[in-house]
């Protein structure tokens, strides 16, 4: 027993004077954010500054990344003590619009394991071109669309889209956007267009400039202003659905968060033939959690549909039960909408249940 004891001292004297007088890797910012990137702007580099702060030479034995779209490219000579390499990471944006977060692994004497890295951002979608039809329009300015939306939206990301125009008159024409919120950012690829010239609207959604939980709704205005004096007014909408979740969802979320259950995943209003006042429905929402259910909003977006009554704070094992209806004066034939829930339950934030009318 005593000469095991004296083995064990040994060898635990030898590791501390290993980790005293080895090689220690250390980067002073592990973390990089590129921002927004565009997916056709082709791959973005960053250097990672690696420092040698022990006391023997620094050898990285190799570096893996977390996904195929990133390149890791590194200093493959010992570095002294005192002394720095570089570890240069390569993100490709083909074909991956949205955020990103991506990890890289070192392996060096350095440290016991591996040392980490990562990498985020979002990338904006490349122009949609002449692909997609322009079936909506601002006066003479042809759009791709007038309506932006993004699905989920969480702290830390920042999303784009895209809307492709067209000057659809005989004059030249320009383009004038306002921002009215501090998280979504509007501009425009080429403010003056002659005839039949198109360009592209950028619209970024900033989730950490928003403090505001459940369906944001806002209006991008917008002037058009032709050489001939004539002038037109419009907006875009953005809409983006706001957990608010700024973590990754835990076991121990799923075992002790609240669980949405919802009566039905089809709400049929029926026939609006003949009818005198609004059709609605009921739908109820239970929670089959072990705490409480918090409803930050229950909305749609057509403005002759609407969703009322409930609780937006439901216990366990209770229920609370909404109203939806409809103006039957706005039913023109089968009409669909979605209602949009968002709330506080970890496994689904974002819940949608379509609704009809005919």
């Amino acid at each position: 027993m005593k000469r095991l004891i004296l083995m064990l001292f040994a060898l635990l004297s030898f590791s501390w004077a290993f980790a005293q007088n080895g090689a220690v890797i250390s980067v002073g910012t592990p973390i990089h954010d590129y921002g927004t990137i565009e997916e056709n702007g082709g791959p973005v580099s960053h250097d990672f500054i690696v420092s040698n702060t022990g006391k023997a030479p620094l050898v990285i034995n190799r570096v893996t990344a977390s996904c195929g779209c990133t390149t890791p490219d590194w200093t493959k000579a010992p570095i002294a003590p005192g002394k720095t390499g570089v570890i240069k990471v390569t993100y490709n944006p083909a074909g991956r619009p949205g955020p990103f977060n991506k990890t890289i692994s070192i392996f060096s004497n350095g440290k016991q394991g591996a040392y980490i890295l990562s990498i985020k951002g979002s990338v904006i979608p490349k122009s949609k071109g002449n692909s997609m039809p322009m079936n909506t329009s601002i006066g003479d300015l042809k759009m791709t669309t007038s309506s932006v939306l993004f699905n989920v939206i969480n702290p830390g990301e920042v999303r784009g889209e895209r809307i492709t125009i067209k000057n659809g008159s005989n004059n030249t024409m320009n383009i004038t956007l306002k921002n009215t919120a501090d998280y979504i950012t509007a501009s425009v690829a080429s403010a003056n267009l002659a005839p039949n010239e198109t360009t592209d609207i950028t619209v970024l959604f900033d989730g950490d400039k928003i403090s505001q939980r459940g369906r944001i709704s806002n209006k991008l205005p917008i002037t058009i202003s032709e050489s001939n004096g004539k002038k037109t007014t419009g907006v875009i909408n953005v809409r983006a659905n706001v957990p608010g979740m700024n973590r990754s969802t835990t076991m121990e979320d799923l075992k002790n968060g609240p669980k949405m259950e919802l009566s039905t995943n089809l709400v049929d209003l029926g026939s609006a033939k003949g009818a005198k006042s609004r059709l609605s429905r009921d739908l109820s929402i239970s929670n089959a959690g072990k705490s409480n259910l918090e409803i930050y909003s229950i909305s749609i977006d057509d403005e002759n549909f609407a969703v009322s009554g409930g609780q937006k704070v439901i216990k366990p094992g209770q229920a609370a039960t909404f109203k939806v209806s409809v103006d039957p004066k706005a039913i023109k034939g089968y009409t669909e909408e979605s209602i949009h829930i968002i709330s506080n339950d970890p496994k689904g934030p974002v819940r949608i249940i379509r609704v009809y009318a005919k």
